[in-house]
This record gives C-alpha cells, structure tokens and sequence, in this order.
C-alpha cells in the first residue's frame, strides 16, 4: 500500500492508474486500518490527528522533507518501510517544465531567479526547505545566505525572504507571503541577459508554459514515479539546508 502526504486540496490524481482514496472520514480510516486490499494508494493530509499511526499501514511513504524532518524518529522506527521524498517544484507541470527549459536552453549559468509563493496558511514558509533543495539541485550548492522574517501579529499577514547566491553567477530571491486569501498563489521568474521565462498561477498573461491551466496543483503521478528515496546523504543535505531555515524550526517546535 502508498501512502502520499500532502495538502488534498492541491493534488492532481487524474494520471494515477491505482485505486486510490482519501483519508477523510471515519469508514475511511476503518478500512485503513484493517489493510483493505482494494485500495492501492491512500491520500493522508500532514495535519491529520495522529499522522503518525497511520504510517505503519503503508509500505511505500511519499512526502515532503519538511514532514520528514519533523517525524524524523518516528521514520526512523518503521525500518521495513520505503520512504520517498518529493519537492513541489519537480511536481508542479508549470515549475517542472520551467526548471527543464532552464537546462535545455543552458540559461541557468547567468542570471536572477525569483519565487514567490502566496497563501492564507503560515506553513507556506515551511515549503522554502524544498524549494531551496530543488534550486541546489539546478544551480549548485549555495554560497551565500539570508534570511529574514516581517510578521504583523495584529494583522495576521507576513514575508519571509530568502536571498541566496549560487558561485558567482546565479542569484535567487525567495519570497513567501502569508495574507488573507484561502488560496495559494505561485510566481516564477528567470532573468538573464538573453533570456526571461515567467510563471504565474494567478495572472493568465504570465502563464506561458501553461497555457490556460491556473490550478496549482502537485502530480500525483509524477511524485510516485519520480520522487527521491531517503537516502543518509539526503536526510544530511536537508539537515545541514534546515540549519540555515531557524523560522522552520520554529514553527514545528524543533
């Protein structure tokens, strides 16, 4: 049985071949439970109560790092089990196919990248672990790091920006916004001196490697297929990037 973590209002399963459900009701978690063999594949949201019961029935776990971080010795007890890790950027088509036109173009050895993400939920910020290992994995280790967070407690809204240098040549602004919407909204834009690419969910005119599709959604396909298994050297390259993300820390208690 697979297991996908994630938000299940911004997940995509039209490409999944297995039967699949979602854990959402008590029936549900019933079946769960007593290992029902006619589902093949379970969506379980990271804030369920209890999360971590639930693991012990899969065999196959999908995640993303932060959850994996944050139940990292509860994880490290279910030893029979596969754990994969998948980051947003490699699983959203829009970031997928801008990050794939970067490298097929040869784009990503000069210029500025900018992301900013845009959401009601505080634990946006908590997506800035992924994006910074997806960047490390375009553009090379990072260099250079800041950090910073502005949060109005009176007003509930925020930023938490990262800017970072990658050699010599690549920059990266990260911005995550907390405002009152219960949307979530995502803006990509690469720079350099031949070449601009652009993304935006929100703003039609910017969507050019989308076409009309606005719906911010992961792959639910694409994470089974193509997500990462933990691995040592992963589970420390996440820790040593966690190190320079306190605010993260902060918001799992860790």
């Amino acid at each position: 049985m697979k297991i996908i973590i994630c938000d299940q209002n911004n997940v995509d399963l039209d490409g999944v071949k297995l039967n699949f459900s979602f854990v959402d009701t008590g029936e549900t978690l019933t079946k769960l439970t007593q290992e029902d063999k006619d589902q093949e594949l379970y969506i379980l949201d990271s804030l369920f109560p209890n999360v971590e019961s639930f693991l012990e029935k899969g065999d196959e776990l999908f995640m993303p790092p932060d959850f994996f971080l944050g139940h990292l010795e509860k994880l490290n007890s279910l030893s029979s089990k596969s754990i994969y890790l998948y980051f947003d950027l490699e699983h959203y088509p829009s970031s997928k196919q801008m990050l794939k036109e970067l490298d097929e173009m040869n784009a990503n050895q000069n210029g500025v990248l900018r992301i900013r993400r845009m959401s009601g939920d505080k634990g946006i910020i908590k997506k800035s672990l992924a994006d910074l290992y997806v960047l490390s994995q375009q553009f090379g280790k990072g260099e250079s790091f800041f950090a910073k967070t502005v949060f109005d407690e009176h007003s509930g809204t925020g930023h938490f920006i990262i800017s970072i240098r990658f050699g010599q040549d690549v920059m990266a602004h990260l911005e995550y916004s907390i405002f009152h919407s219960n949307k979530e909204k995502l803006e990509m834009e690469w720079s350099s001196l031949n070449t601009v690419l652009a993304y935006s969910s929100d703003q039609q005119a910017l969507s050019v490697l989308t076409g009309d599709s606005q719906r911010l959604l992961l792959d639910a396909e694409s994470i089974l297929s193509n997500s990462k298994k933990v691995s040592r050297s992963l589970e420390e390259e996440l820790k040593i990037l966690l190190e320079q993300l306190p605010q993260i820390a902060k918001e799992d208690g860790r």
